[in-house]
């Protein structure tokens, strides 16, 4: 099964995401926006998982948990992926980490993954929300001004206070989730 470890979003945050991503429908650039009950924060994309890993799984999702207690970021700004070039992929919202607490969480998670035999990402882990993805090729100019026009976006405050192993099946609606395992910090 397909499978990423992720943190879920406030109904609030959601709803402060979809106002943001109407405004920037509006200008009716080639974007494929996420919907926003399946919008989350990715820790790890696992890829294609066997049944029987899903233990061990949430054995290290466990220990990572019980070493930390809830804590916030704080959902604001907005960019694109890649940063500059010919060509936008993705309509992003950032996280704010004061803290660190995000990014350790993570590295702890990774370092547990890579204890089970999964490969280390190939990138740095870039916290963020994807608003949506483009669709196709086109003059990166007016998405880059638009999404740059909500360089200031402020959704608020995320309490992160678990993390879920997430089972993603690919339809034709888009993907469908299924919560496999759930752990809380502290």
């Amino acid at each position: 099964m397909r499978c990423f470890i992720a943190v879920e979003i406030d109904p609030p945050i959601r709803r402060r995401l979809a106002s943001l991503q109407r405004d920037l429908a509006s200008a009716g650039l080639p974007v494929r926006w996420v919907r926003p009950e399946r919008m989350h924060l990715t820790l790890r994309f696992l890829g294609e998982v066997a049944d029987d890993r899903l233990g061990e799984i949430g054995g290290v999702m466990a220990d990572v948990a019980r070493k930390g207690s809830p804590f916030e970021l704080r959902v604001a700004g907005a960019g694109c992926f890649p940063k500059s070039g010919r060509r936008v992929r993705v309509v992003w919202v950032g996280l704010e980490d004061p803290t660190g607490r995000l990014q350790a969480c993570q590295a702890l998670l990774e370092a547990g993954l890579q204890g089970l035999g999964f490969e280390p990402e190939d990138r740095p882990f870039a916290p963020h929300l994807t608003l949506g993805r483009v669709k196709t090729p086109s003059r990166p100019e007016p998405l880059r001004e638009m999404v740059a026009a909500a360089a200031d976006f402020d959704a608020g405050v995320l309490t992160v206070g678990r993390m879920i192993l997430f089972e993603s099946r690919l339809q034709k609606s888009g993907p469908e989730y299924t919560v496999r395992v759930r752990e809380r910090f502290g």
